[in-house]
């Protein structure tokens, strides 16, 4: 299981939010289309798309 945080919280693992990798890794591609295929880094797309998707769940 892979633990982690956003924004200080305990994520609790991928697993224990249903949030697979290929959810985060399809967003992530999808940040890059909307700002356009230009600026930023793929890091920095991960870390909004793990941002956006616990979000959703409260995190």
């Amino acid at each position: 299981m892979i633990k982690g945080t956003i924004k200080g919280r305990e994520t609790g693992g991928l697993k224990a939010t249903g949030i697979t990798e290929e959810d985060i890794r399809k967003r992530a591609y999808g940040i890059y289309l909307e700002r356009g295929l230009q600026e930023g880094t793929p890091e920095d797309d991960w870390i909004k798309s793990e941002e956006e998707l616990y979000s959703d769940l409260g995190f």
